[in-house]
């Protein structure tokens, strides 16, 4: 079955309400789980930026194609999570909570 790598983690921005645009079910669902972990520790929520989330797509596209699962080099102030799973119900919940636990990615959550 696909293995989902979800936008080279869906690298996503804190930005205004209103600026998501053209998410996959999938990726909305990832932030839906995004934001339930974020809610739970008083966080704001996050919003996808179209130049980042080009970008993300991109990236993540890439490493489907080269078979690969690596981090890039990032501009200050981005950062990103990945995760790689096979489809199964509830995967946006098990990836959030893997990266709860992984105090590296827990900060860029």
């Amino acid at each position: 079955m696909l293995v989902v790598s979800l936008l080279a983690a869906l690298m996503i921005a804190v930005v205004w309400p209103g600026a998501s645009a053209g998410m996959t079910r999938s990726e909305a669902k990832l932030l839906r789980a995004m934001n339930s972990a974020r809610h739970a520790q008083g966080l704001a929520r996050l919003h996808s930026r179209r130049g980042l989330h080009h970008t993300a797509r991109s990236w993540s596209i890439h490493l489907r194609r080269h078979d690969a699962f690596s981090h890039r080099s990032l501009p200050s102030g981005q950062s990103e999570n990945m995760g790689w799973l096979t489809c199964r119900r509830h995967w946006a919940g098990a990836l959030v909570r893997m990266w709860l636990g992984s105090p590296t990615h827990r900060v860029h959550l």
